[in-house]
C-alpha cells in the first residue's frame, strides 16, 4: 500500500514510503531507515507499455516489461520451390 507505480508519457515512476513495521520490540536487521524513495525509468519503443504488470510479493516489488512483437527475436524459415 506503500508504493506506487505509475507510466506517464513514456516514463515509468516508482515511489514508496518505508515506515516503521511494528511496535513488536527492537527489529534485529532493518535495511532501509524511516523515509520515502523515488526511481524514475525513461521507456523505449521497444517495451509494450499496455503490457506491463507489476506484483508485490514478501516486500520485493516485481514489475514485468513485456517487449512488443516486432522487437522480439526470431528465425525466419527460407522456403524453397
Amino acid at each position: 500500500g506503500d508504493v506506487e507505480v505509475d507510466l506517464k508519457e513514456g516514463t515509468l515512476t516508482i515511489v514508496g514510503k518505508v515506515g516503521v513495521e511494528s511496535d513488536e520490540g527492537e527489529p534485529i536487521l532493518v535495511e532501509y531507515q524511516v523515509g520515502n524513495y523515488f526511481r524514475s525509468f525513461r521507456l523505449t519503443d521497444v517495451i509494450d507499455q499496455s503490457k506491463i504488470t507489476a506484483a508485490m510479493s514478501d516486500g520485493v516489488l516485481r514489475l514485468k516489461l513485456p517487449k512488443v512483437e516486432k522487437a522480439i527475436p526470431r528465425k525466419i524459415p527460407i522456403t524453397t520451390d
